[in-house]
């Protein structure tokens, strides 16, 4: 796929000159005089009576006629006949099968003839149109270029007078002849300037190589041989490449792109172009309908139509907003040097309401004196609807662009470099019509521009009043258009149909919470977002020690809370490294738990905890870990958790230390790549007293020896391992020591999940689950152990199974919150104590099998054995959940909307389930609880659980476990020995009730 960059129009020197000239040409005789001429050419010999009688002229005819051809010196007497002279002989050729006589004569003509100044090639009225010199790069040439140039105007109109006749005056050079005869004065007219537009672009498969090309095809002929491009190569060349490490940092602090940081090499210190052009191309760079990726210059004709064509829709509807603002990268020797950036800005400026004194369209640029500032006003003096502003420095660092319409529309972009040596970049941002975007990088420039400590003004007039310059009069007016309105909400504001939290209500014995203080709303709305009263909120912050509060509600909004803060985590660690492991986990929602808790103390909401008289200070970190436990409870059944992403996307949390290999294994990793002895680890001495004991170990290896230290062996291994390694002298590049991996919330969702095509009827199902159908769902199908031979390199389905998993979790506690809550009863929650793993109904489970006999196993059943095609079953169910998790994102950026996802069946079948009576606990009591006071009650031995089988990856088992009680046997299956163990007991109670 080809991908244009950006267009340069560069300006080749050329000159006009006046040339006089003499041609010989053909001349046409009378018809009368022809046909006399060849008939005596036939005859050789004849008489004039012969002549007469032939064309039957009268004797005065006759005289006439040959008096002319004497006069001309075409015919001659002999013995009293006509003949033809040598020179009439001469002038006879072949036309058409037929001989003919062809006369020429002289004449006087003259021209206008303009040749470019570097080689001297003669120009055609084409060639000069086929582009405008208004914006262009001027081509230096050699000093010699511009010697003798009468002289090498003559010399090339005489060597390409045929072509000066076919391209400069149109003439059919074939039918009719024409020679130059001689040149008789040559006189110089003006000085000028040939657009020679060219267009630069990459192939997606390449994109590292920068390609280029005529625009107008008339030029590429004129340039068979393309001889200007080293030219214009030369014209443009920059030094060497710079580090772009710290300017990506600036930029995507600045910009809030949501793409590029995926696509950063920490290594290469550089965006990988290769992912990049391929995501580009397959379609996989959208974050929403509102927020995609843009490649190459925002004026490239790709991009000038994305941005007018959705603009002139927005400005149909008449919007309060106008005025725009760029932040150019004019800097650059070839940013806006074609007549392209003229024509976005003025479509761009035709849509503001010029009523309004915002409607201004404002180029920045860095300027450093008045000097400079002359130039780039002569750069863009075309640009009649711009206003110019000249900035310290750059917003978002020196390799940023940026266009903003506040309000409406913010595009930003990365000039990447490419490993080439001419001044041309690769742009990749994004655009965004999103009030989030618009409105957060709006606030960001306003502060970045009053926090600049001196502005030149280079561009504006001397002593003009401070009031009316541009950046006063017209650039903070538009820049600071509704940065008062509330347009960032952090999520959807959206309530079930089902559920209306301001109608929460307490029975069965319950304080009615009616009675209690309400959360000021103000500092709520800061947190989350929600302006919506709600007693839900009010539950969040009552502590268990409060004598009002209800310990079902607060367990149950702290269990939806885990849940929900476990998916998140989960989704965060899967987006940024991949698998998430406990680590991981452990390091993610700790941070999450700390940044809400200072997110509360900032509000002033921790004051608000509602808490008995007699807590302690000793239990404040237990007691506003449960709040927020039970407010992200809160936010999760609302369907307003966006809120804790975007909380997320401000904390830094890293998880390259989790991924260090330890150095011992390293060191003995080098060993093997060496072919070397192993590493021998010796403890030399032990110190200190008993319960706080040193060890010192000795690391030996290749001859060197290396002591380290620490309260356990293992530990002090660990850093004779470290030490020895270090005097190896190993590059720190080839250590063990990972990249951090930043946490960031981004379209890599669902795009790092969907390489695999769909089979035929995957389509179909994931459609059940609410996928969208232009997402490919394929990879949810591929087990673990085929995930490489059917085109995906994440561990085929896992990953999103265990996405699933969690997934299912969070909503059966949300939906027996709900439940509590439409049915005015909190203690349906105490018969379902207890019920956390994830619920696929009977009836659901037989249609996937139904569908798995005729389509799931076909790809895979040569390769699954019949004892595990249960087991892939239940992955690809649960991967199909994580997948649809996923693809919320797509429809709204850090906002999952659950109530929509609660249409599809696979959600629907969750809450049907809590009301099947298999799954009622009426005494509030585990399974397991049950079958022992059974087996009391019986007076026969307790019963037995045994773990009898493990399946599936390490990250997400399935445990098979056995119940063996009173003589049978029943079997139950779960994400954990717990839940396994929990089923086989219910399993067990239901087979002793069928029996009585």
């Amino acid at each position: 796929m080809k991908v244009q960059l950006s267009k340069v129009c560069f300006g080749l020197p050329m000159k006009s000159f006046f040339i006089d000239y003499t041609v010989s040409k053909k001349r046409e005789l009378p018809v009368v005089k022809e046909f006399v001429i060849r008939l005596i050419y036939s005859l050789t010999l004849t008489s004039l009576e012969t002549i007469q009688d032939y064309f039957g002229f009268t004797s005065k005819e006759m005289l006439a006629i040959v008096d002319d051809l004497q006069e001309e010196n075409l015919i001659e007497w002999e013995a009293g006949k006509v003949k033809l002279t040598y020179y009439a002989m001469s002038k006879f050729t072949e036309e058409n099968g037929n001989l003919r006589p062809t006369f020429f004569e002289v004449a006087d003509e003259a021209s206008p003839v303009e040749f470019e100044l570097y080689s001297f090639r003669m120009l055609s009225t084409d060639v000069r149109r086929s582009g405008s010199q208004d914006f262009s790069v001027s081509l230096n040439l050699p000093d010699d270029c511009y010697r003798n140039l009468l002289s090498k105007a003559q010399k090339a109109f005489d060597t390409s007078f045929t072509l000066f006749r076919e391209l400069v005056l149109k003439e059919d050079v074939f039918s009719e002849i024409k020679d130059l005869y001689k040149i008789n004065h040559v006189s110089d007219r003006f000085d000028s300037t040939l657009p020679l537009e060219v267009e630069y672009f990459v192939d997606t498969e390449s994109p590292n190589i920068l390609k280029m090309e005529y625009v107008s095809k008339t030029v590429d002929e004129w340039d068979e041989d393309k001889s200007m491009f080293s030219l214009m190569d030369s014209a443009i060349q920059v030094d060497m490449a710079k580090d772009l490490q710290e300017s990506f940092s600036q930029y995507l602090e600045a910009s809030n792109d949501p793409f590029l940081v995926q696509y950063w090499d920490d290594d290469a210190k550089t965006l990988n172009l290769k992912a990049v052009a391929n995501h580009y191309e397959n379609g996989l760079t959208k974050l929403s309908k509102d927020t995609f990726m843009l490649l190459g210059n925002f004026y490239t004709e790709r991009n000038r139509d994305i941005l007018t064509s959705r603009l002139k829709v927005i400005f149909e509807e008449k919007p309060d907003s106008s005025g725009l603002i760029w932040l150019t990268n004019a800097e650059s020797k070839t940013w806006g040097k074609t007549t392209d950036l003229s024509k976005l800005v003025d479509e761009v400026y035709g849509f503001f309401d010029k009523r309004k004194k915002t409607s201004k369209a404002i180029l920045s640029m860095t300027c450093q004196s008045y000097q400079e500032s002359r130039t780039l006003k002569s750069n863009f003096w075309k640009l009649s609807d711009a206003l110019l502003m000249d900035l310290p420095a750059r917003f978002g660092g020196e390799n940023a662009e940026f266009m903003i319409i506040p309000g409406l529309m913010v595009a930003s972009l990365f000039h990447a470099q490419l490993d080439d040596q001419r001044d041309i970049s690769f742009p990749v941002g994004y655009v965004s019509f999103e009030p989030k975007f618009i409105s957060e990088v709006s606030k960001k420039l306003l502060d970045w521009t009053t926090q600049q400590p001196k502005y030149n003004d280079f561009f504006e007039m001397r002593d003009v009043e401070e009031g009316q310059k541009v950046r006063n009069k017209h650039f903070m007016s538009i820049l600071q258009q509704n940065l008062d309105s509330q347009v960032n909400k952090l999520f959807n504001d959206k309530v079930s149909d089902t559920y209306k939290p301001s109608d929460l209500a307490d029975k069965n014995g319950q304080v009615a919470l009616s009675q209690h203080q309400n959360i000021d709303e103000n500092s709520l709305e800061n947190l989350t977002g929600s302006n919506k009263p709600s007693k839900l909120w009010d539950i969040a912050f009552y502590h268990s020690s409060h004598p009002d509060a209800s310990k079902v509600q607060l367990d149950l909004l702290t269990n939806a809370g885990k849940t929900s803060l476990e998916l998140i985590a989960v989704h965060l660690i899967q987006n940024t490294v991949g698998l998430a492991s406990s680590g991981h986990l452990g390091v993610v929602k700790k941070a999450l738990i700390t940044g809400v808790k200072r997110k509360l103390l900032e509000l002033g909401l921790i004051d608000r905890i509602q808490k008995g008289s007699g807590t302690k200070d000793a239990e404040s970190e237990k007691i506003e870990y449960q709040v927020v436990m039970q407010l992200l409870g809160a936010s999760w059944v609302m369907n307003q958790i966006g809120w804790l992403y975007e909380l997320a996307q401000t904390l830094d949390i890293s998880l390259g230390l989790l991924n260090e290999k330890p150095m011992k294994m390293v060191l003995q990793e080098h060993a093997q790549s060496k072919k070397l002895k192993v590493p021998q680890y010796d403890v030399v001495e032990i110190s200190g007293p008993q319960h706080n004991q040193i060890f010192s170990v000795q690391c030996s290896f290749d001859n060197k020896k290396a002591l380290g230290s620490g309260n356990s062996k293992k530990k002090a291994s660990e850093d004779a391992a470290s030490k020895l390694y270090q005097n190896l002298n190993i590059a720190k590049s080839t250590s063990h020591s990972c990249s951090a991996q930043q946490i960031y919330i981004r379209p890599k969702d669902i795009n790092k999940w969907t390489k695999c095509n769909n089979f035929s009827f995957q389509q179909e199902v994931a459609q059940l689950f609410g996928i969208p159908q232009e997402i490919k769902s394929g990879v949810a199908f591929v087990p673990a152990k085929l995930c490489k031979e059917y085109a995906t390199s994440d561990g085929g389905n896992k990953t999103l199974a265990q996405l699933g998993v969690n997934l299912q979790h969070a909503i059966i506690s949300r939906e027996l919150i709900k439940k509590c809550i439409e049915s005015d009863d909190w203690s349906i929650g105490q018969i379902h104590t207890g019920l956390s793993r994830e619920l696929v109904s009977d009836d659901f489970y037989n249609e996937f099998t139904w569908i798995n006999t005729k389509v799931w196993i076909e790809p895979f059943s040569r390769r699954i054995p019949s004892g595990e095609q249960g087991s892939y079953i239940n992955s690809v169910i649960r991967a199909l959940y994580g997948l649809s998790y996923l693809s919320m994102f797509e429809q709204n950026f850090c906002a999952p909307d659950i109530d929509e996802a609660m249409r599809y069946r696979p959600f629907k079948q969750i809450r049907e389930l809590l009301e099947n009576d298999k799954y009622i606990n009426n005494s509030g009591k585990d399974c397991k609880t049950q079958l022992q006071e059974v087996a009391q009650d019986l007076k026969v031995s307790l019963p037995i659980y045994e773990t009898t089988q493990t399946e599936g990856e390490e990250h997400n088992l399935i445990f098979k476990v056995k119940c063996s009680f009173n003589g049978q046997l029943t079997f139950g299956e779960g994400t954990s020995i717990k839940d396994a163990s929990q089923q086989a007991a219910m399993v067990m109670l239901e087979k002793i009730e069928s029996k009585e």
